[in-house]
């Protein structure tokens, strides 16, 4: 699994775009979503096996909606970091009518929370262990101007 980005720009807000790449997403095996930006830019955010991706960057660059003028898309660019939320996946399907895949996502989100539960109550103990590090810092920068005043000194 990879993840992957691109953006189209020109006329291609209000034109329809996002509902249709949100609507190629639900129905491919990606998960993905797509977004209008300030500027004016759609950006599209993937994650699945490249070679998908990659089929699927180059069909959305052969269909465009009806009022869409010259989409000009940049180049794909695969990038292990990027965040592919999956809420916004269930929102669009919800817009888009798919309820079922809607519904799906936001189970599985649920689930990712719960499981996140876990992981917050580990946490604990690396917070307290921080708590004490800190508190040595904070003894050790008191003496600070001690200590250089007795460097100065020398």
């Amino acid at each position: 699994m990879t993840k992957a980005r691109f953006y189209i720009s020109d006329k291609v807000q209000e034109v329809g775009y996002r509902p249709l790449i949100m609507e190629k997403i639900l129905n491919s095996d990606l998960e993905g979503t797509a977004k209008n930006l300030p500027d004016g830019r759609v950006e599209v955010l993937l994650e699945g096996e490249k070679e998908k991706i990659e089929a699927f960057f180059e069909e959305i660059k052969k269909e465009k909606p009806e009022h869409a003028e010259n989409p000009t898309f940049s180049k794909l660019t695969f990038d292990e970091t990027l965040f592919v939320p999956k809420a916004m996946r269930s929102s669009q399907a919800l817009m888009l009518g798919q309820l079922g895949k809607g519904v799906d996502v936001l189970i599985t989100v649920g689930d990712d929370i719960k499981g996140m539960g876990n992981d917050i109550k580990n946490m604990g103990g690396d917070i307290k262990n921080m708590d004490e590090a800190i508190r040595d810092m904070s003894a050790d920068i008191r003496k600070l101007p001690e200590r250089i005043a007795e460097a100065i000194r020398k």
